[in-house]
């Protein structure tokens, strides 16, 4: 059962590798770590522990998001701005960016401070 739970644990960390800076790698390596050391913890503490552990990747996932959203906003709005005369459409603007309409719409009416 610990095998199975730390693997687990391994596997959240490896999903998040990919889309992760360095220094966010080396704080989840770091909890990674912490896991391995406790290897005697309770069923209820592995389930605590990787509850964690899945809830600091989010979060590390939801930061990385919101950057990507502020960056493709930004060059939307650089897109629009040398393109003022043109007939700008949602689908082009959108398209500039790698976005589909839609969700670049709604990101657009929230646009990230």
């Amino acid at each position: 059962m610990i095998r199975l739970l730390s693997g687990l644990a391994f596997a959240i960390y490896r999903a998040f590798c990919d889309e992760i800076t360095a220094e966010e790698r080396l704080r989840l390596e770091a909890d990674l770590t912490v896991l391995e050391a406790m290897r005697s913890l309770t069923f209820e503490g592995w389930r605590g522990y990787i509850k964690h552990f899945s809830s600091m990747g989010c979060e590390i996932m939801d930061k990385k998001r919101l950057t990507d959203v502020k960056q493709a906003i930004s060059k939307a709005q650089e897109y629009i701005s040398l393109n003022l005369a043109e007939n700008l459409t949602l689908h082009a603007c959108a398209q500039s960016v790698h976005l589909s309409p839609s969700y670049f719409a709604n990101a657009f009416k929230r646009k990230p401070a």
